[in-house]
């Protein structure tokens, strides 16, 4: 899988994210009195998008497979990585803690606004503000964790836990086990998570009637679970899967580039074996994607006009259904990319590439930034706020880079405190040697 085609889905995945979030509200229409032409159209661009917090777990784990410095056998192997885990906690922990202040501080003073009771907190003759400094802080400690205090933090928090399991998950190069037995050991090893997570949600009461003697373990396990347990068993298992492939595939992906650099005629020669048989992998993934997305829809209709479901809740990500169509995007776009390891070098040189990494890199900070202008412009009608979140999302987080690149403050604050330590020392200036002047005669 090449540098670009890894590029281009990040950048896809975050402009679905955006459209998603800023659609949100007439989506949710679906199914009610309220429901027209735009809800029906959101609704099938939403169920489109809906694996792009997959693809994203895929992309985060193919970063660190990838990455050289898991596939280094020398003595520096833990220094090399130690100083990966830095750049990586440089690039995702200040923006993290800085979005989630922010969105903090927005919970405090609409609670403040809207209930008595927290202001009395404040105000009055009961005023205590050492006391609510202190539950303030313990609030806002404790909600970094899971990412409480934005409706999308909880991505980060799940992404810093995953890159916590990394060391446990990643193999060296040459005990890299065949994708057969991968997928044999991935599923073995999240079956149990899984399971719990099908007994602990009630939303899968379909898929519990299906399995002997679930329908009567399921009110034991969710009368003893609650709801944000609940939630973290269903990022869990779909979550940890995918994060596992997306290592694996990157190790896979750098052992192939080391492959064809040392021999890049026979790279060539196999790519270009069988591109029948290639043409045809691509035809059938293709139908096979469809095929799939047709399903998502299918079964979110099913349970909005069936069952009477939530359209939030029935369109959720967390379905069987949606981890078949991610993995099939993600195969079809390894298939098209797979022709030559080597044609990373002429990405990275092409003016094209060079663009789509910068847009890549700005992802994380349009995901992050996006839902500023949700609460900026939530006052606005429908048909004015969709077009201005959708047109500034990117023009703001280009913004934030370059306030970023300007100040380093502000490089800190944003993620890009990686670049500064990334940077080569500066080598010191040569002293100049005094001229010496010959004696007068």
């Amino acid at each position: 899988m090449s540098r670009f085609s890894t590029d281009l889905l990040r950048v896809i995945a975050v402009t679905y994210v955006v459209l998603n979030h800023a659609t949100w509200n007439a989506f949710v229409e679906l199914g009610t009195a309220s429901e027209g032409a735009a809800a029906w159209c959101f609704a099938v661009l939403n169920q489109l998008g809906k694996p792009s917090v997959l693809l994203f777990l895929f992309l985060s784990g193919f970063a660190f497979g990838v990455h050289p410095a898991w596939g280094r056998n020398d003595g520096d192997r833990f220094g090399f990585s130690m100083r990966f885990y830095r750049n990586r906690a440089l690039r995702i922990l200040p923006p993290y803690i800085l979005m989630s202040l922010i969105g903090f501080t927005i919970l405090t003073i609409q609670s403040v606004v809207t209930a008595p009771e927290s202001a009395a907190m404040f105000a009055g003759p009961d005023a205590d503000w050492f006391a609510a400094a202190g539950i303030l802080a313990f609030d806002f400690a404790a909600g970094l964790f899971d990412g409480r205090h934005m409706f999308h933090l909880y991505f980060v928090a799940l992404l810093c836990y995953l890159y916590l399991l990394f060391p446990w998950i990643a193999a060296r190069p040459a005990a890299l086990p065949r994708p057969s037995r991968l997928a044999f050991s991935m599923a073995l090893a999240c079956l149990p998570i899984f399971a719990f997570y099908l007994l602990a949600d009630p939303h899968n009461r379909h898929i519990q009637s299906l399995i002997p003697y679930a329908t009567e373990l399921a009110p034991l396990v969710q009368a003893r679970l609650s709801g944000p347990t609940t939630t973290w068993l269903g990022l869990a298992a779909y979550a940890l899967p995918f994060f596992i492939g997306g290592v694996r595939a990157g190790q896979w992906t750098a052992l192939g580039r080391a492959q064809a650099q040392l021999n890049s005629d026979s790279a060539q020669l196999s790519s270009a074996k069988h591109p029948v048989q290639r043409r045809a992998a691509l035809v059938a993934l293709c139908v096979a994607a469809v095929t799939a997305f047709a399903l998502v829809f299918g079964d979110f209709l099913f349970h909005v006009f069936q069952t009477g479901q939530y359209p939030d809740s029935a369109g959720r990500i967390w379905r069987p259904i949606v981890v078949v169509y991610a993995v099939l995007a993600v195969a079809l776009m390894w298939t098209l990319t797979s022709q030559d390891f080597a044609r990373d070098a002429s990405h990275e040189t092409a003016a094209g590439g060079a663009t789509l990494r910068r847009l890549a890199r700005l992802s994380f900070l349009v995901y992050l930034s996006h839902p500023l202008l949700q609460f900026a412009f939530s006052a606005l009608p429908f048909a004015f706020r969709v077009p201005l979140i959708l047109g500034l999302a990117w023009p703001l987080a280009l913004g934030l880079s370059a306030l970023a690149g300007r100040y380093r403050l502000a490089g800190f604050l944003l993620g890009e405190g990686d670049r500064e330590f990334a940077r080569p020392p500066a080598k010191p200036e040569a002293p100049v040697a005094e001229p010496v002047l010959a004696p007068a005669r």
